[in-house]
C-alpha cells in the first residue's frame, strides 16, 4: 500500500479593507450558508460580495460568465460558451470552495468540484460570494469560500433572445402567494452552435455547440407565524462539444444535476431552530469520436446531508450552533475497474459566537468534523472588524482542510488499482 500525503492546507491570516456601503448594505438579507440562518453581526465580520442579477446581465449565458465581473475573482475558460472553466477566488482554485443552489451543495464526488459553466443566469436572482477559507463553519469543501446561487423564485417574467453563433435562449418564470403559501417556478432553456476552439480550422463540422435545459422552482407553506416550511428543487441536463486535445474527431460530454431540499423553521424573539434534508445527484459522461454513449464511462454521486442548527442572538450577541451528517455514494457510475469505495460519510459539529461592542465586531467559531475514510480533524476561525462610517477594516485568522476525493483515494486506475485510501486531507 503506497502512503501519500497532500500538501498541509494552509493557516490564513487576511487584512482587508472594504467599503461598508458597497459590501454590506444588505447584510440583514444574506443566507450565504447552507443553514439558512441569518447573523448580521457574523456576517459583517466576513467579506461578502453580492451579485443581484437584473435586465443588464441578459447578454450572459452562464454563472461562470457573471462572477468573472467580481472583484478577486478570475475565470479562464477554454472554449466557447458553457465550455470547461478554471475559476480561482482570491488566488484560492474553485475546487477548494463550496458552490450552492439555494443553500444546497452540489457537485461530483469523485472530482471534488461543482461546475459554474452549465448553471443559466436566467435561472439566477442573485449570487453570494463568500471569500476565505470558511471550513470552521462550512465544511472541508469551504477553504477556498463559499458560493451560493439563489434561483428565481418570485417573478412573473418571460424572456426570448437570439444572436450570432446560433445563440438561441428562452426562460418563463411564474410566481404565486398568498396568506400561506408561495410558490415559484423557472424553466430555462439554451442552445448555441459555438466557435471552433481550433484557430486553423473553423469550419461548420468543428464548431463546438452545447444546449442545456433547466427548471427549478420552490414551494414555502407558512405553518403559523412561529413555523415555515421551505422546499426547492434544481434540475438540469445538457450537452456540449469540443475539440479532442489530441487532434481527433470532436468529443462530446453530457451533465446532469439535480438538487431537492426541505427545512422546518421554527422562530421566536430571540431563538431560531432549522432541520433540513437535501438531496444531490450529479451525473457527466464524456464521449466521443472513438466512444459511443453506450460506453463511455460515466460518474455519478449520489449525496444526501441532514442538518440541525439553532441560533440565539441579541442586537450585539449571536451564537450559532450546528450538527451535519451528510453521505457521498458513486456506486452507480460506470468505469472500467471498480472503485475500492463506493460510499463515505461525514458527521460534523461546528459553533460560532459573534459579539458588538460600538464599532468593534469579534467572532470566533469551530467545528469538528469526522469523516469515514480519515478520521476527524478539527478547525477554528477568528475575526475582527472595525466599522466606521462607510469603512470597514476586517482582520481574519482562519484554519481549514480540503477532504480528498473518491479519485483521490480509490480511482482504480495504474498503481491504485486498489484504492489509496492512506491519503490524507490536505
Amino acid at each position: 500500500m503506497i502512503n501519500y500525503k497532500l500538501p498541509i492546507a494552509a493557516i490564513g491570516l487576511t487584512v482587508t479593507t472594504l467599503s461598508y456601503s458597497d459590501e454590506i448594505q444588505e447584510l440583514d438579507t444574506i443566507q450565504v450558508t447552507s443553514k439558512g440562518l441569518n447573523s448580521n453581526i457574523y456576517n459583517q465580520t466576513t467579506d461578502i460580495q453580492v451579485i443581484d442579477i437584473d435586465s443588464s446581465y441578459s447578454h450572459y449565458s452562464t454563472v461562470s460568465e457573471v462572477i468573472n465581473k467580481a472583484s478577486g475573482v478570475q475565470v479562464t475558460q477554454r472554449g466557447g460558451v458553457s465550455k470547461d472553466t478554471t475559476i480561482q477566488i482570491d488566488g484560492i482554485n474553485l475546487k477548494n470552495s463550496l458552490v450552492l443552489i439555494n443553500g444546497q451543495q452540489i457537485g461530483s464526488a469523485t472530482l471534488g468540484q461543482a461546475s459554474l459553466s452549465n448553471v443559466l443566469v436566467s435561472q439566477v436572482e442573485r449570487i453570494e460570494i463568500l471569500k476565505g477559507s470558511s471550513s470552521s463553519m462550512y465544511g472541508s469543501s469551504a477553504t477556498g469560500g463559499v458560493i451560493n446561487i439563489i434561483t428565481k423564485q418570485d417573478q412573473n417574467a418571460i424572456s426570448l433572445t437570439s444572436g450570432s453563433y446560433g445563440t438561441r435562449k428562452a426562460s418563463i418564470s411564474l410566481a404565486s402567494t398568498n396568506s400561506s403559501i408561495s410558490s415559484g417556478l423557472t424553466l430555462s432553456h439554451f442552445k448555441t452552435d459555438g466557435i471552433s476552439a481550433r484557430i486553423a480550422d473553423n469550419s461548420d463540422d468543428d464548431l463546438d455547440g452545447s444546449e442545456n435545459t433547466t427548471i427549478s422552482g420552490k414551494v414555502d407553506i407558512s405553518l403559523n407565524p412561529q413555523l415555515n416550511f421551505h422546499n426547492n428543487f434544481y434540475y438540469a441536463q445538457g450537452s456540449n462539444h469540443y475539440d479532442d486535445p489530441f487532434g481527433g474527431e470532436t468529443d462530446q460530454s453530457s451533465i446532469k444535476n439535480a438538487v431537492v431540499g426541505s427545512k422546518l423553521e421554527f422562530y421566536s424573539d430571540n431563538f431560531q431552530i432549522i432541520g433540513g434534508y437535501s438531496q444531490n445527484y450529479d451525473s457527466s459522461i464524456n464521449y466521443g469520436g472513438s466512444t459511443s454513449k453506450e460506453s463511455a464511462e460515466e460518474y455519478v454521486t449520489r449525496s444526501q446531508k441532514i442538518n440541525a442548527y439553532s441560533q440565539y442572538g441579541k442586537e450585539n450577541f449571536d451564537l450559532l450552533l450546528g450538527l451535519d451528517w451528510k453521505q457521498d455514494d458513486i456506486g452507480d457510475s460506470k468505469v472500467t475497474g471498480n472503485y475500492a469505495k463506493t460510499s463515505v460519510e461525514n458527521k460534523s459539529i461546528n459553533s460560532q459566537l459573534s459579539i458588538k461592542q460600538g464599532p468593534i465586531l469579534v467572532s470566533i467559531g469551530g467545528r469538528i468534523d469526522d469523516h469515514s475514510s480519515f478520521g476527524k480533524n478539527d478547525t477554528k476561525n477568528a475575526s475582527l472588524a472595525f466599522i466606521n462610517n462607510e469603512n470597514k477594516v476586517l482582520v481574519n485568522y482562519e484554519t481549514g482542510f480540503r477532504a480528498p476525493t473518491f479519485n483521490d483515494l480509490y480511482y482504480p486506475s495504474g498503481d491504485f488499482s486498489e484504492g489509496n485510501p492512506d491519503v490524507q486531507p490536505e
